[in-house]
């Protein structure tokens, strides 16, 4: 009798923990392989929470399961509701849980049970006074931190975070492949662009481009350095991986189609990390390097000068 009941016990755990990893393994792959708006995922991730309490309520109310296993669950799928929900939508949600719960089990005290629903009651007091705000001030400090450290017109990084990034790549070579490189990358004519079509055209094309070196798989890093100018990192084994890929990304902005524009290239100026003792002189050589893509006629990429360079004014 008590191996028979010892069985069903555990056959109502096993059920319950299955029906549990089923909604959430469905639940991850919606939210891997599917772009789905927060609101989207909020309702899904509350309606798996709550087909799982429900479905373990019927196996309390069969008497597979005991009731004090269901409790913390409960408590999961309330700590779920108050964070993503206002508490006046969260607490209709978890009063009904634990009352399904509660319902099966009516009749004698169950003092064990009643200091767990004490103690879940205190904490759902708790998350509905803090939980929401919790979660806005966590929200409002992502914000923040992405704002801090991003540009926002492009997405891209910063100046500040770039120069951060750099600083830790010049400081520990171990942190880099020995051909790492920078590429300074400026739009050519973008004055142009900007007084024939207007600066919100310009940010069209700013955004266009920043795009275009972002999306490639050697790119480590890439900020909007200033104005129409960006600064690549380049992650390649050798010297010459870093020149084929700096091309690459010279060669992508070429080919952007972007109707109602004249056609967008840029100059760039490719320097590796091996080139200079410091960061300072590191972003000059880049810098130099570009300029000269601009005097050799724009829609280019500079890589090493051959003999002393002169740049006129």
């Amino acid at each position: 009798m008590a191996h028979r009941a010892l069985h069903q016990d555990l056959s109502g755990l096993y059920a319950q923990a299955l029906i549990g990893a089923g909604l959430t393994a469905a639940l991850s792959l919606s939210l891997l392989f599917t772009p789905l708006p927060w609101r989207v995922i909020r309702g899904v991730g509350l309606t798996a929470g709550y087909s799982w309490l429900v479905t373990s309520m019927l196996l309390v109310g069969r008497g597979e399961v005991d009731a004090g296993t269901v409790l913390i669950g409960s408590l999961v799928v309330a700590t779920f509701a108050f964070i993503w929900l206002p508490p006046r939508a969260a607490v209709p949600l978890a009063a009904a849980g634990y009352a399904a719960l509660w319902a099966p089990v009516l009749g004698p005290p169950n003092v064990p049970a009643l200091l767990a629903i004490a103690v879940v009651t205190t904490q759902l007091w708790y998350l509905s006074t803090h939980g929401r705000a919790v979660q806005k001030e966590r929200i409002r400090n992502e914000l923040l931190s992405q704002m801090a450290f991003t540009d926002p017109l492009t997405g891209l990084l910063n100046r500040r975070s770039m120069l951060e990034r750099l600083q830790q790549l010049m400081g520990d070579a171990q942190l880099r492949p020995e051909g790492t490189a920078l590429v300074l990358l400026d739009i050519d004519h973008f004055k142009r662009i900007n007084d024939q079509l207007g600066h919100h055209r310009g940010d069209e094309v700013l955004v266009a481009v920043a795009g275009c070196l972002s999306r490639h798989e050697q790119v480590q890093a890439a900020a909007r350095w200033g104005g129409e100018e960006f600064l690549v990192v380049c992650g390649a084994p050798t010297r010459h991986a870093a020149v084929a890929t700096a091309e690459q990304l010279v060669a992508q902005v070429r080919g952007l189609i972007l109707p109602g524009f004249p056609p967008v290239t840029v100059s760039g100026g490719l320097a590796t990390f091996q080139e200079a003792a410091d960061l300072t002189d590191l972003l000059e050589l880049a810098d130099t390097r570009m300029y000269l893509a601009k005097h050799q006629g724009r829609n280019r990429l500079v890589s090493r000068e051959d003999g002393p360079v002169h740049l006129s004014s």
